[in-house]
């Protein structure tokens, strides 16, 4: 079509698709989309609109040296209630006999890379690397994780000292193996710990990590613990180790402007850099923007919102100046002020119609990443107004021969 073979002369398609683009994804980001299976204990608590913290330490320089301002550090973020402290840090179990089905690795074949070979004073035992998650109290209620047996963790669960026994939630899998009130022994960032059996989850139980369902059923599930004071050096190495996976948590958007006032208190303690970020590229550059400019994600949508209306007009003004001649031709044709009026207003309702209906198609398609669903849209409303154009540049070739044969140029 040629509209598509002289799109290098009409720069405004570039501005469209550009505009069209930022302004989808960024309403796209703030949107609220959940998904739930039909079985409730499959509950998919969709994560499109959180962000995590990355925490890039040196770690030498804090062993014994930094501890209490780690600490404080956490405190700070633990202020927000939608805090979230999502870990996979492995337990390694000696002689663990339950199966390689709850060995990191397991599914994609590599499950014996994740058996190690220990040398005590007993001799050689096999350390295997077990699958576990280390979650805050929060997240029990945020997935809607149910126990076919015991009790969930609670925040009494989230304060341990050194020497205590620490519970622990098990999946389904480990059901008929493990009971409520067995005991492991483990270690736990190379501390040796008991491990109490407390809660066996439902079957499906879930949680969602960059917009993919995790199933707990053959996972260990521990606190996201506090630390009373450190013993000894060994322990406060320990406890430097712990804490930076806690300031690893997750929030949502919404408390992204709380959550950079105390990015800024942290980053004081010098304990290392402390940013927001998100796995998708172009997700994590408008959380950097929002950021920058200090406004909330409800700020940030209302900005987009008003960005869209105002573009709206100004590509419409520019549509009729691009085509001014062709309502000239078709007036001096015969059609009536009113006729053009309404085929006016018709093609511009009909267009905002489809661009609405695309935007309501973005949203539909939360099985895509991020980027990729917005950028669909965008492709889909070009693709619209080359369309539109190409019918007008048709209606044009009629429109140059009028009644009675008369040729009109129209250029």
């Amino acid at each position: 079509m040629c509209f598509y073979r002289n799109c290098g002369k009409k720069r405004y398609v570039y501005i469209v698709f550009v505009l069209t683009f930022i302004l989808l994804y960024g309403i796209n980001l703030s949107q609220n989309l959940s998904h739930n299976y039909a079985s409730k204990e499959e509950v998919y608590s969709d994560s499109t609109e959180w962000t995590g913290i990355s925490y890039t330490p040196q770690m030498s320089t804090l062993y014994n040296q930094k501890l209490s301002e780690i600490k404080s550090a956490y405190e700070l973020f633990a202020q927000l209630e939608d805090y979230y402290e999502i870990n996979s840090q492995s337990l390694h179990i000696p002689n663990f006999e339950f199966g390689d089905q709850f060995l990191y690795g397991y599914e994609s074949g590599h499950g014996d890379s994740s058996i190690y070979m220990l040398e005590t004073e007993h001799g050689v035992v096999p350390l295997s690397s077990v699958k576990a998650f280390q979650l805050s109290s929060n997240c029990m209620d945020k997935f809607q994780i149910e126990l076919a047996k015991g009790r969930p963790l609670v925040k009494e669960d989230m304060t341990y000292s050194n020497g205590d026994t620490m519970p622990v939630l098990v999946g389904s899998q480990y059901d008929g193996m493990l009971e409520v009130g067995d005991k492991i022994d483990g270690e736990y960032i190379l501390k040796d710990v008991t491990f109490e059996v407390v809660g066996i989850l439902k079957p499906n139980s879930n949680i969602t990590l960059y917009n993919q369902a995790v199933y707990l059923d053959r996972y260990i599930i521990m606190p996201s613990f506090n630390c009373a004071a450190p013993v000894d050096l060994e322990d406060d190495t320990f406890q430097v180790r712990h804490y930076a996976n806690k300031l690893t948590g997750k929030i949502p958007l919404s408390e992204l402007q709380r959550l950079n006032y105390y990015l800024v208190q942290a980053n004081q303690l010098k304990i290392g850099r402390l940013t927001v970020g998100a796995s998708d590229p172009l997700q994590n550059a408008y959380i950097q923007m929002i950021s920058v400019i200090s406004v909330t994600t409800k700020a940030f949508n209302g900005l987009l919102v008003m960005a869209a209306i105002l573009t709206c007009p100004i590509l419409f003004y520019i549509f009729l100046k691009k085509n001014f001649d062709v309502y000239g031709v078709m007036f001096l044709s015969g059609h009536s002020i009113s006729r053009l009026r309404r085929g006016i207003l018709i093609y511009f309702v009909s267009v905002i119609g489809v661009d609405l209906l695309l935007v309501f198609a973005c949203s539909k398609l939360a099985g895509l990443r991020f980027s990729i669903q917005t950028l669909l849209v965008a492709i889909g409303i070009v693709l619209l107004v080359g369309m539109i154009s190409s019918s007008v540049t048709s209606l044009k070739s009629v429109l140059v021969w009028t009644g009675g044969g008369k040729h009109v140029t129209t250029e």
